[in-house]
C-alpha cells in the first residue's frame, strides 16, 4: 500500500550504541501495564485543509483499518467476550438467520461459541450497531482480553458506555476507536499526493474514494463472493453482486481492489460504515451517529463526498448493510515550530502508539546534509527562544541533548520499541535543531512532536 513517505535509504540509522528506550526509562517513573494491537495504515499531512464542505481536515496523525472489520475478526471477538452475551454483541436476525450475515452460534448462555460461515470469514461483518463497535474498540483498548462484558473488557476504555448513549465520547487516551466524521471522510478522500484530486475544482479531494471524480463501476461476483470484475475504480453498490441466493450481497474485502489515495480498500460500497461523530437525530429520543460509504444495495451515489450522503444511523440499530473498521492515533502530535534551513523546514514524524513494546521510529528529513542534528527530548515543554526559533522541549527537566550526523541524505531515522512501564497520559517532547548556515543564527530546526502515552 502506499505510504508517500520521504525515501531515506541513505539515512542515518540510529539503533546503538544507545538506546533510546533505555534513555526513556532511565528518565521517567512506575508502570502502568499498556496494550498494543495490530498494524494499521497511516494517515499522513496533518492539518491539512478541509473539503470546501467543512469535512476532511485533521490535526494530527493517524492510523485506520485496511479493510472493514471482517466476521472472523467479531467471531475472535465472540468467543473472548460473549459465552454470555449481556449486550447483545451477537445479532441472530441477521449474522444467522440471514444470507448475507456471516456468524454461526452454539451452545447456551455461559457457554456460547461462534464460527464463521462458510465463505463468509473474509466478508465484512454486519449487524452490529454503533455501540457493539464501539465494545470491540473497548476491547481493543483493553488488551483483548477474555471474561465477562465489563469494564475491563468491554465496557470502558475507549468509550465509557455506562453513560447515556447520546452522552458516549471517545477518551482523550484512547487506543483504538471508531474514526471520526473529519477521519473517515479525510481517509476516504483526502489526497494531497495527486494534482488530479480536485474534486471539481476542490483542491486535494476526490468525489469517489477510488481516486476518482468518475462514478465507480459496480462489482459482480462469483459464488464464493469474490468480486470477478476488479479494477481501480470499481465498488460494490446497487445489487451488483449477486451470491448466496441473494440479490446484491457483501463481498470479499478488498477483492474489488480499488483504494483510497492512502490505499485503503471499500470504502465504498460493500458495507456503510460506523464514525464516533453524535449527528443531529430528527427524534431527540434517538441518538445517532453518522455513517459513511455507501453499501451493497443502496446507488453509488452514497459513495459520493456530498455531505447529503453522510447518514445518521440510530446508534442501537443494526442492520445488513452496516459494519464498521477501526483507527488509533499515531501517539505523537505536531506541534510546529520548524526553522527554515538550506531545504526549507526540516520534518520531524513519529509513528508509535506508544503503547508498552510497540515499535517506535522517529524520522528526520529535509535536513542539511552532512552535518550535526542534535536531538533534544523532554518530558516537558520549554517553548523558549533559541536561535532565532522556539526550542520546545525542555531537555533540563529531565531530558538530553544529543548530537548526531544527518549523512549525505540530510535524513535521520532512530528505530527502537517504546519502553513498558510509562504512565498512561505522560507527555514527551521531540525536536532537531540542525547546524546549517542558511538558518537563522546558524541553525534551522524541525517541527516539535508531543507523544502522549494511551
Amino acid at each position: 500500500m502506499p505510504r508517500h513517505e520521504p525515501a531515506n535509504a541513505c539515512a542515518t540509522r540510529c539503533h546503538s550504541p544507545w538506546r533510546f528506550g533505555a534513555l526513556i526509562m532511565a528518565l521517567l517513573l512506575p508502570s502502568i501495564p499498556l496494550h498494543a494491537q495490530g498494524t494499521l495504515t497511516r494517515i499522513g499531512n496533518p492539518g491539512n485543509a478541509a473539503d470546501t464542505n467543512g469535512l476532511g481536515s485533521v490535526a494530527r496523525p493517524y492510523r485506520i483499518a485496511l479493510h472493514e472489520l471482517t466476521n472472523a475478526d467479531y467471531v475472535q471477538f465472540l468467543n473472548a467476550v460473549a459465552a454470555t452475551d449481556t449486550h447483545d454483541l451477537f445479532d441472530f436476525d441477521i449474522m444467522t438467520d440471514t444470507d448475507r450475515g456471516g456468524i454461526l452460534r452454539s451452545g447456551s448462555p455461559g457457554s456460547f461459541t461462534y464460527a464463521t460461515k462458510t465463505d463468509f470469514g473474509d466478508k465484512p461483518v454486519n449487524g452490529t450497531d454503533w455501540l457493539d463497535a464501539a465494545r470491540y474498540c473497548n476491547w481493543l483498548h483493553n488488551g483483548t482480553p477474555t471474561g465477562l462484558q465489563a469494564p475491563g473488557t468491554t465496557e470502558d476504555g475507549a468509550y465509557d458506555l455506562s453513560v447515556a448513549a447520546a452522552d458516549v465520547v471517545r477518551a482523550p487516551g484512547a487506543t483504538f476507536f471508531l474514526p471520526s466524521h473529519d477521519e473517515w471522510y479525510k481517509a476516504a478522500y483526502h489526497d494531497p499526493f495527486d494534482a488530479g484530486a480536485d474534486a471539481g475544482g476542490t483542491p486535494d479531494y476526490w468525489v469517489y474514494p477510488t481516486r476518482s471524480d468518475s462514478f465507480p463501476t459496480q462489482a459482480s461476483s462469483d459464488s464464493q463472493g469474490n468480486v470477478t470484475n476488479p479494477g481501480p475504480n470499481v465498488a460494490n453498490y446497487e445489487k451488483g453482486a449477486d451470491w448466496n441466493g441473494e440479490n446484491g450481497n457483501v463481498t470479499t474485502v478488498g477483492s474489488a481492489q480499488a483504494t483510497s489515495a492512502w490505499g485503503l480498500f471499500d470504502l465504498g460500497g460493500n458495507v456503510n460504515e460506523w464514525t464516533d461523530t453524535l449527528a443531529v437525530p430528527i427524534d431527540p429520543d434517538t441518538p445517532t451517529r453518522f455513517g459513511r460509504g455507501g453499501d451493497f444495495s443502496n446507488t453509488g451515489l452514497i459513495m459520493g463526498n456530498s455531505t447529503v450522503f453522510a447518514l445518521d444511523l440510530n446508534m442501537a440499530a443494526s442492520a445488513g448493510n452496516v459494519g464498521f473498521r477501526v483507527a488509533r492515533y499515531e501517539g505523537f502530535a505536531d506541534l510546529g515550530a520548524a526553522l527554515a534551513g538550506t531545504h526549507g523546514e526540516p520534518l520531524l514524524e513519529g509513528d508509535s502508539t506508544l503503547a508498552a513494546d510497540a515499535p517506535l521510529t522517529l524520522s528526520l528529513s529535509n535536513a542539511l546534509e552532512s552535518t550535526t542534528a542534535f536531538f533534544v527530548f523532554g518530558i516537558t515543554a520549554a517553548n523558549a527562544a533559541f536561535k532565532g526559533g522556539t526550542l520546545v522541549p525542555d531537555p533540563n527537566a529531565p531530558g538530553f541533548f544529543i548530537p548526531l550526523p544527518t549523512g549525505l541524505s540530510g535524513s535521520i531515522e532512530i528505530a527502537d520499541t517504546w519502553p513498558p512501564g510509562v504512565p498512561s497520559g505522560f507527555d514527551t517532547y521531540y525536536q532537531y535543531w540542525i547546524q546549517d548556515p542558511a538558518g537563522q543564527s546558524g541553525f534551522a530546526a524541525s517541527n516539535a512532536l508531543q507523544g502522549t502515552t494511551p
